[in-house]
Order: structure tokens, then sequence, then C-alpha cells
């Protein structure tokens, strides 16, 4: 004896499912602001540095880091 299941049955709520988390993927990406393009897709030099004290200004870090 064999069992036959009817996969097709389902078919407009599986189509539905995917819809419908497709449509939560895109509202929620844009009400995040976007994609964030990684360093991969962006191109450049990333870097990130921490210091002790706040007497550190940027303006000094850019004119060092333009050399």
């Amino acid at each position: 004896m064999e069992k036959i299941i009817d996969f097709l049955k389902y078919k407009y709520i599986a189509i539905t499912l995917s819809c419908l988390m497709i449509v939560i993927f895109i509202a929620g990406t844009v009400a995040k602001g976007g994609l964030n393009y990684g360093i991969d897709f962006v191109g450049g030099m990333k870097i990130i540095a921490k210091f002790q004290d706040n007497s550190v200004n940027e303006k000094v870090i850019r004119e060092a880091l333009s050399d």
C-alpha cells in the first residue's frame, strides 16, 4: 500500500507565508534605515580606536592619519 501525500494542497498557504515574510523583511529594513553595508562592500579601511580619557581631539587624530 502506497501512501500519497498531496503537497500541492498547501501551495497557497506556502506562497502566502513566503510573501508575508518578504514583506516583513522589507518593512523592517526600511524602518531600520536601509541595509548596513560592511567594509567589504563599501571599500576602504575602518579603524576603531578607544582612549582612556576624553582629552583626545578628533581634529588632531585626523591630521595625524592624513600623513
